[in-house]
């Protein structure tokens, strides 16, 4: 396109001719609600990782790190240190605080033996498998 040429009013030029076009191309670690990363094949990422500020996940965070929670045996997880200045009575402080950022542990599921595939809790056949 020429620098004084209008852009196309035709919308769907340069569009995936589906829209799960982009999902077929990605990795995807899901460790529990709202504990995600999404890797396209193009190089962009989309993470997210509840109650952890974003420039904090952006900066410690890498797929890499979700992969390896997901794929580790036992007890896996990730803190990051976090630094705020708040306000308490007319009084301001430094507080010092840590997060848990990733978990494999999933509080909302359960887990089956092969560390993959999960169910509600209450599920009734979860019974048969405790």
């Amino acid at each position: 396109m020429r620098q004084n040429e209008m852009p196309s009013k035709n919308l769907s030029v340069g569009k995936p001719e589906k829209p799960y076009d982009y999902v077929l191309q990605a990795l995807i670690s899901g460790l529990r609600s709202k504990m995600y990363s999404v890797l396209v094949q193009n190089g962009k990422r989309k993470m997210a990782a509840a109650g952890v500020p974003r420039y904090l996940a952006a900066r410690d965070l890498t797929h890499d790190k979700y992969l390896e929670a997901l794929n580790s045996t036992g007890e896996y997880s990730i803190s990051i240190k976090q630094t705020m200045i708040r306000s308490k009575a007319h009084s301001i402080q430094t507080v010092t605080s840590s997060k848990r950022a990733l978990s494999r542990y999933d509080d909302k599921r359960f887990i089956l033996n092969d560390g993959v595939f999960t169910r509600p809790h209450g599920h009734w056949r979860n019974n048969s498998l405790l």
